[in-house]
């Protein structure tokens, strides 16, 4: 299933690409999180686990990997901060800053799905079952 969701990434990646093409700031801002999420995703996946819910999902990045120092701190706040702005952008009208912002952060999405494949392909599994532990804690 993980690489099921790295090509999600990688397809999402592309259509990233066309949107900044053609100046589209919605699906800049969609394209860019749905990347960075399914190559975050990508990572449970490997571990075994299953979470549907965005916020959850963003949750268990700080939880089972920011916190114990796999992932850095400043990727949970990427894709934390590209959720919140594709949620506003997809209920209420879009100011400037946040176009700009848009495109800013959709320009760190090719690195952070690099990141995130890096981070997936050493994954071990003393590692995934330590995760495992962790999470069946809670």
């Amino acid at each position: 299933m993980a690489k099921v969701f790295l090509r999600k990434a990688d397809s999402a990646l592309s259509m990233l690409d066309s949107a900044v093409d053609k100046n589209e700031t919605d699906w800049v801002i969609t394209a860019s999180y749905y990347a960075k999420y399914f190559s975050f995703y990508a990572i449970l996946a490997k571990c075994g686990i299953k979470c549907e819910i965005h916020d959850c999902t963003i949750f268990a990045m700080r939880f089972l990997f920011v916190d114990t120092g796999i992932i850095a701190e400043d990727l949970y706040e990427d894709l934390n901060r590209s959720k919140e702005l594709r949620v506003d952008m997809q209920y209420y009208p879009c100011s400037e800053a946040e176009r700009k912002e848009a495109f800013a952060l959709a320009k760190t999405a090719p690195d952070f799905v690099l990141k995130m494949q890096e981070t997936c392909g050493k994954m071990h599994f003393a590692e995934i079952r330590r995760i495992r532990l962790m999470l069946d804690a809670i």
